[in-house]
């Protein structure tokens, strides 16, 4: 019994000291000046007098983006850019993120072919690409095939126009 009760006295004061001294601790005095990293300080601690501002890297500035370059698309014989139609020349450009985005609609007015153009290197895809387009003069769902080796051909769909408005595929490098 006399063991039980000695137990006892020395755990309940074990956790009153550690609980007391826990509480008396100020872990200021423990941690090395400049030794926190940026993910161990609370938010919003840190306030601009106490950055200095000599020791801060210049902020580099933002270049200017050119604007992607358009470039007309080489049209199988059969096949030319319809006439007044939107306004848009038929062709693609390449943006600074590597996408390729055709534009324009083309019609055939003789014998049509489903070979529309060929795509020049850089603008070709990667694998084959199969955008939905609209075709035909009541404009169906059609499906253009856009090969590796940067021949567009039309798989599914109505002749003679074919809308190539917003066909986009990540290009090669």
């Amino acid at each position: 019994m006399v063991i039980a009760v000695a137990a006892l006295v020395v755990a309940l004061c074990g956790t009153t000291l550690a609980g007391y001294a826990a509480g008396k601790a100020s872990g200021n005095h423990l941690i090395k000046k400049h030794s926190l990293s940026g993910n161990r300080l609370k938010s919003d601690s840190v306030t601009g007098a106490q950055v200095d501002e000599a020791s801060l890297g210049t902020v580099p500035t933002a270049g200017t983006v050119a604007p992607p370059q358009f470039t007309p698309l080489a049209l199988n014989a059969v096949w030319h850019a319809k006439a007044g139609y939107l306004d848009r020349p038929v062709g693609f450009y390449k943006d600074a993120s590597g996408f390729v985005h055709l534009q324009g609609t083309i019609e055939c007015t003789s014998t049509c072919v489903p070979r529309l153009a060929v795509l020049p290197p850089g603008a070709r895809p990667t694998s084959e690409v199969h955008p939905l387009i609209a075709t035909g003069t009541s404009y169906d769902v059609g499906v253009v095939h856009i090969y590796p080796s940067g021949q567009v051909e039309l798989q599914e769909g109505e002749f003679p126009l074919v809308d190539l408005e917003g066909v986009t595929f990540h290009a090669d490098q």
